[in-house]
């Protein structure tokens, strides 16, 4: 090969590189952004106009987010419980049940901020909501009777 083509091989190479390089770089920093930008909480604590119609009152309730943290706290106690070696059946059916108790409260806390909630929409309001929600759980499950099927 003539020093031509290489040196044009090599140009070709090294720009090829870069850009690839320069868009994993770009897209971190845009994806970080992204997040930062969904994700966090509105100073004041209260909801952000902009999300939508449809924001659910639970999302920014520090009573729920407190019985979420202790269901997921349960949760993780009981996996490393159950991580140990010598497992003390006594004590992971305990965790089990505090952790059961812990997820019906919020569920029951979630369930009745629904309700709330639901009392300040109208009927279009509620059937466009939660039929959509309905719709996700619809697919949700439908996803996991194929995934058994499969087995």
């Amino acid at each position: 090969m003539s020093k031509r083509a290489l040196t044009i091989l090599l140009l070709i190479s090294l720009f090829l590189n870069a850009g690839i390089i320069g868009g994993f770089i770009v897209m971190n920093v845009f994806r970080h952004n992204h997040i930062e930008h969904h994700y966090q909480k509105p100073p004041d604590g209260l909801p952000p106009k902009n999300m939508g119609k449809f924001v659910p009152p639970d999302r920014f309730d520090p009573q729920i987010a407190a019985l979420r943290d202790s269901f997921f706290k349960t949760k993780r106690e009981l996996m490393e419980e159950l991580s140990k070696d010598p497992i003390d059946e006594v004590k992971v059916k305990a965790i089990i049940e505090k952790s059961v108790e812990a997820q019906s409260n919020m569920e029951r806390a979630m369930g009745y901020k629904m309700l709330e909630w639901r009392k300040t929409m109208t009927a279009q309001e509620a059937e466009e909501h939660f039929s959509s929600r309905m719709a996700r759980l619809d697919n949700q499950e439908e996803r996991i009777n194929q995934r058994r099927k499969a087995k």
